[in-house]
């Protein structure tokens, strides 16, 4: 009986440091998930003015990693990832159906969902080529797997949590995160707080539709039909 008493105490002395240790982990990147919020000036911005049912919103293109936002962006929307990981927004939202709020981040989702299939079904059809494969079957098989790339997350306290630590929003796991009024956004910007991030936050639901269309802008050619102005900032 002394001797399983023993074990026993040896046992939960384990499984006391584990969960400390874990929970240390889980606080750690808890607390560094704000990063991906900067509150210091960015190292580069631009301005854009984006025409959109008669009004014209200005939205900021920012960097963290250079003076060039712009090229930052499509560098690391066009990098080749095993997986995309995009956050949605709030858990609010994942329920939500009805609603002006509720309409617009759905079709905020979906523009930007078509848009990171585009971009997944691109980094297997070029994989597929380099291989040797004829560029109709690499169109089409990249077509069928494509969305299996694309992981879709709230933001919930784990996922915080994974960001926080780096899990999702690297070389290899690419993080697209909306942050509009719900989530406490309050600057209409697009920007890269790292590499493998890219936020796109807006004071309204409306302006964080317009980004999307902007960033799709940006995506298929650096200056489009948009005017791009230097920031006095």
């Amino acid at each position: 009986m002394l001797e399983i008493s023993r074990r026993t105490f040896y046992a939960l002395v384990v499984m006391a440091l584990l969960l400390t240790s874990i929970g240390g982990v889980l606080a750690y990147g808890y607390s560094s998930f704000g990063s991906i919020y900067p509150t210091s000036p960015p190292t580069g911005i631009r301005v854009f003015k984006v025409p959109y049912h008669g009004l014209n919103y200005t939205i900021f293109v920012e960097s963290y990693i250079s003076p060039f936002p712009v090229r930052d962006l499509n560098t690391t929307l066009q990098h080749r990832y095993s997986k995309i990981t995009f956050v949605v927004g709030s858990p609010y939202f994942k329920d939500c159906k009805e609603g002006n709020v509720c309409v617009w981040r759905m079709r905020t989702s979906i523009e930007l969902g078509a848009m990171l299939g585009a971009l997944a079904a691109q980094y297997y059809y070029e994989d597929l080529i380099n291989r040797g494969i004829s560029p109709q079957r690499a169109k089409d098989m990249a077509a069928r797997e494509a969305p299996k790339l694309i992981e879709t997350k709230y933001l919930t306290f784990m996922t915080k949590v994974q960001i926080g630590l780096g899990r999702v929003g690297n070389e290899n796991d690419l993080l697209v995160l909306l942050r509009g009024p719900e989530e406490g956004g309050s600057v209409n910007r697009i920007y890269v707080p790292r590499k493998g991030v890219v936020v796109l936050e807006a004071s309204t639901e409306e302006n964080l539709f317009v980004e999307v269309l902007l960033l799709k802008t940006i995506v298929a050619s650096p200056v489009g039909n948009i005017t791009e102005k230097k920031s006095s900032s």
